[in-house]
């Protein structure tokens, strides 16, 4: 059966319409390079304890955490994909933390909940654990997500699905909140409710077309982590091309409610002592995915290996 052909009509897609590879997963199914998402999201900005957090994934040598008053820096993704090349519809919510090289550390001093959106070239992205649901409208999606999220990027994203409830909340015909609960293997990981940063007089409206470094998303922790209970793949670095408008508050604990539960891929988030600080809504989130920077062609891998004789 033919794969269906996902429809991206902005004309921003339109210089990605050529796939520059693919990765056929081990039932069949094919995901296109460059990857496309579209998406709405909500991504939750705060700090944790670092040590704790760094504990958890003790044997990795080549990162350390970004500093920002002396905590970590650690980022909540609320993800409501819309259409995408892997699969279709899905939801998904994941944690990643800001990492330098071990050897570039990087500590900066808090002054606002907006010093955690660190602009550094030698910060990257760490992915740490994923759990994907199927919509109810496309079921199989995760399971596709899944297989190609991790063969391709080695994400962390645990081999079952969860289930994700999601829907904005409306008053007098306007949006207002969004309200996402993700349960895994029958308990709760996370459950959210947040007011739209968009209705806070101190909003901030950040128009994005940017396009990251090659190495800029570290898919997995070291080995995929899967001997610390991660459940990764493998650990490879990959660019993006991202384009949306982030509107950004501070976290109100008055209308914004964060639950962290005690499903198993997710209780490490609990232990680390999260702190929400910033909130931030992407209604018109649009991602391509790279093929990951690890992979070369022969005449590269023939250079590298003529270089060390």
């Amino acid at each position: 059966m033919a794969q269906c052909v996902p429809n991206f009509p902005e004309q921003w897609w339109r210089q990605f319409d050529t796939a520059t590879s693919g990765f056929r997963d081990e039932t069949g199914f094919i995901s296109r390079l460059p990857l496309r998402l579209a998406s709405n999201e909500m991504v939750i900005h705060g700090t944790c304890d670092a040590e704790k957090m760094w504990a958890d994934f003790s044997l990795e040598t080549k990162w350390t955490p970004v500093l920002v008053g002396g905590k970590a820096v650690v980022n909540l993704w609320l993800n409501n994909f819309l259409e995408t090349d892997c699969g279709g519809s899905y939801r998904e919510t994941w944690i990643n933390a800001l990492v330098t090289a071990k050897d570039e550390p990087l500590s900066l001093p808090y002054e606002s909940p907006f010093s955690l959106v660190v602009d550094d070239p030698k910060v990257r992205s760490y992915l740490m654990r994923v759990i994907c649901a199927d919509t109810p409208s496309n079921p199989g999606a995760a399971m596709k997500a899944i297989y190609g999220g991790r063969g391709v990027f080695g994400f962390p994203k645990h081999p079952q699905p969860g289930v994700i409830d999601f829907a904005y909340e409306e008053k007098a015909g306007r949006k207002v909140a969004w309200n996402f609960e993700c349960k895994h293997l029958g308990e709760m990981a996370v459950k959210v409710k947040v007011a739209l940063p968009e209705l806070d007089a101190g909003c901030v409206s950040l128009p994005m077309d940017v396009m990251t470094p090659p190495d800029f998303v570290i898919g997995s922790p070291t080995l995929g982590g899967t001997h610390l209970g991660h459940n990764g793949a493998h650990q490879v670095q990959f660019g993006q091309a991202i384009c949306c408008t982030q509107n950004i508050s501070s976290w109100n604990p008055a209308t914004d409610s964060l639950v962290v539960g005690s499903a198993a891929h997710y209780a490490p988030f609990a232990r680390w002592g999260f702190d929400p600080l910033l909130k931030a809504h992407i209604p018109d989130f649009k991602t391509c995915a790279f093929q990951p920077v690890s992979w070369l062609s022969g005449a590269e891998t023939n250079a590298n290996l003529q270089s060390k004789l």
